[in-house]
């Protein structure tokens, strides 16, 4: 009889953790969508994943520090990137303020924050462009631009996506882009820097942004 005790209790803890280690696979693989679609295929943003910019300096003048026309085949319309600086902000953090949007010259978006974007960046290795344009599918691109950065704060990360005649803001976030693959696109970025928090917490830092079909989606984790 006491055995018969013993294998119960061995076999009810085995089922626990078989259990525990279900669910924390399950909770590890979440996958949640940063944007979704309606049936005509427009995008739709969610609001949480959409941070106000921080914006002061509504009445200051500017001007065009950079333009470049997209090549974006498969769109049925063309677009063009604006970039502008506050004038006499020469020796401000940044090197543009104002992001313009166009499609066929007619203003699509307009987004602006007195803290200022960066040369595009990953690992804190800036390059040349000023922001990266990625192809999801024939019908869907996005355009990656990075927020300067501060002190010990990650970059500010803001995602827009051009499709069905629109480009439409979906994330504006502090993740810092750590690793980045443009096809299939996967992007791994940090929402703080790990060395600033203790061991036991940075591992919680870790989130990977991925393509699935025409949507992007986000995992908790390296991989």
């Amino acid at each position: 009889m006491s055995n018969f005790i013993t294998i119960n209790r061995l076999m009810k803890r085995i089922w626990l953790l078989v259990i525990l280690l279900f669910c924390s696979m399950s909770f590890g693989s979440a996958q949640h969508p940063i944007y979704s679609m309606n049936d005509q295929g427009t995008i739709e943003p969610q609001s949480n994943y959409i941070d106000p910019f921080f914006w002061t300096d509504q009445d200051t003048p500017y001007e065009q520090v950079y333009t470049q026309a997209l090549v974006t085949p498969g769109l049925n319309h063309s677009y063009r990137v604006k970039l502008y600086k506050y004038k006499g902000w020469d020796d401000e953090p940044g090197y543009y303020y104002i992001v313009d949007i166009e499609r066929d010259g007619v203003l699509s978006l307009h987004m602006a924050q007195s803290l200022g974007w960066d040369k595009f960046t990953v690992d804190g290795n800036a390059s040349d462009e000023f922001f990266k344009l990625i192809r999801l599918d024939e019908q869907t691109y996005i355009l990656l631009f990075v927020g300067y950065h501060y002190a010990s704060d990650p970059e500010q990360l803001t995602i827009v996506v051009l499709r069905n005649d629109k480009a439409t803001l979906v994330f504006n976030k502090h993740w810092s882009i750590y690793n980045l693959r443009e096809s299939p696109f996967l992007m791994k970025v940090v929402t703080q820097f790990p060395s600033t928090l203790p061991v036991t917490m940075r591992n919680t830092v870790y989130k990977t942004i991925f393509q699935e079909g025409n949507l992007l989606k986000w995992r908790q984790g390296k991989n």
